[in-house]
């Protein structure tokens, strides 16, 4: 695995009370659904562009200094609690790794899993308690960047593209809507409450019981984050699913903050705010910096709870059998951890469900290692999204739908059916894109007068 390796194996042990990891299973407040529901094809609207890696390769390539990931960011991060109606907590925390004292035996997961957990909670505008949590945490646009948003997305969007520049024959269908001139991507399955049949192993035993609820995020069913970065020119706000964070990780990146903000108070401390803008920004993800009194339409309920947790204090979690102990796992997940800019990844074998063999790892080195091995993918994954942005910002009243059909070697580029729903309802739509406009009326991007290509190079895989 990576050279900046921790590991570990069963003697290592923590403990602590309101063990459990809230996870993507039905809990008690979510609708019981059918484990092996059966959906109708979902119709299709007229195409209006059929794109082949063939025609990417011959468009103007993106410079491989580009076509990477620079200038990262925590932008927001928000809760979905498990309650009947659609609440969420902002900023919410994810789970934290404590594992048990005792190793137990664990029960196979089991239990209805849904594919896409924010449209099943929230059918109609699944990316709307993202936006929410940006308005409240970030109410300025200056504060999360200097160039115009181009692109909204999600690490499933973003990662079935990825997997069609990279060759890979996985179906998939996505919404395009603009915003303003904000290309937003939308994963679409097909239904809201779409499950996951035939679920098997402990991916959902083993975190419930290796993580602990903090007290500020009980009651917790995700834990959800927006970043900010730069990819080929663009600047994109990507949501993804944050599995946990490492305590010690956390502590040292708050220890490190600190002394940043002591330095820079001696340093450039202002005759009128009497503080320092490295205070400010360290501050800007807390609870009380979460203003309570803006609208919300609609179903969705907001609440002000939790605590920021640093990036770089992330992981993402797999368990696998002990027979497989000698294949190289991560390889398969670094696409996804690269586009969620997950610096940790803890690996869990088993035994009948016993956990002897847990490995944690900074895999930041690996990602690097891919991303100047996948060098050819990611400047198509580039030309792709410049090329969505162009025909998401021509015309079609700005919504359309991409559609892959498995094997296929080309993605199709549709208007959508009518009848959909916006990205947003109304008042959350207003007041988005008046955010997006906060950079005032000379917009760059593609698709504009000008382009976003003065983005930073700083390397992409170094998250705070």
């Amino acid at each position: 695995m990576s050279a900046n390796h921790r590991g570990y194996s069963s003697n290592f042990r923590g403990r602590g009370a309101n063990r459990g990891r809230y996870g993507w299973r039905r809990g008690p407040s979510m609708p019981l659904a059918s484990p092996t529901p059966s959906y109708p094809p979902l119709p299709l609207g007229p195409e209006i562009a059929c794109v082949s890696i063939a025609k990417l390769a011959k468009d103007d390539a993106i410079p491989i200094e580009k076509a990477r990931v620079s200038d990262c960011q925590l932008v927001a991060s928000y809760n979905w609690l498990d309650k009947p109606k659609p609440t969420i907590i902002i900023p919410g925390l994810p789970p934290r790794w404590n594992p048990p004292s005792e190793t137990p035996q664990l029960k196979e997961d089991s239990g209805v899993f849904y594919r896409d957990r924010n449209a099943s909670r929230l059918h109609l505008h699944p990316m709307e308690p993202a936006i929410e949590s940006i308005l409240r945490t970030r109410p300025s646009f200056a504060a999360v960047s200097s160039t115009p948003i181009d692109i909204v997305a999600c690490g499933s969007t973003l990662g079935n593209l990825l997997r069609f520049t990279s060759g890979d024959e996985k179906p998939f269908r996505m919404l395009v809507n603009v915003v303003g001139s904000t290309v937003h991507l939308i994963r679409r399955e097909k239904s809201p409450n779409e499950t996951i049949d035939d679920v098997r192993g402990y991916g959902h035993t083993f975190p419930d019981a290796y993580t602990t609820s903090d007290r500020e995020a009980r009651g917790s069913a995700s834990h959800q984050r927006i970043l900010s970065y730069c990819f080929g020119g663009l600047r994109c706000l990507v949501r993804y699913e944050g599995d946990g964070y490492l305590s010690a990780l956390a502590d040292e990146a708050a220890a490190t903050r600190a002394g940043l903000a002591s330095l820079a108070a001696e340093e450039s401390t202002t005759a009128t705010s009497g503080h320092s803008r490295v205070e400010d920004l360290a501050a800007s993800l807390s609870t009380a910096a979460i203003s309570p009194a803006m609208p919300v339409d609609g179903p969705l309920t907001i609440q002000p709870a939790g605590r920021a947790i640093p990036q770089r204090a992330l992981f993402d979690l797999k368990t696998r059998s002990f027979k497989s102990i000698n294949k190289d796992h991560l390889a398969k997940e670094l696409p996804r951890l690269y586009l969620s800019q997950t610096p940790n990844f803890i690996l869990a074998y088993h035994r009948s469900g016993v956990f002897n063999n847990v490995t944690i790892c900074d895999v930041r080195s690996r990602l690097s290692e891919w991303e100047a091995a996948s060098a050819e993918p990611l400047s198509l994954l580039a030309v792709l999204l410049r090329r969505v942005l162009v025909l998401a910002r021509e015309g079609h009243d700005g919504r359309l739908e991409i559609t892959r059909d498995e094997g296929e070697t080309a993605i199709h580029v549709r208007e959508q059916t009518p009848g959909l729903p916006g990205v947003l309802s109304s008042g959350c739509e207003a007041r988005w894109k008046a955010w997006l406009a906060g950079d005032g009326d000379d917009r760059g991007g593609i698709g504009n007068k000008d382009n976003a290509d003065g983005a930073d190079d700083e390397g992409g895989v170094e998250v705070d």
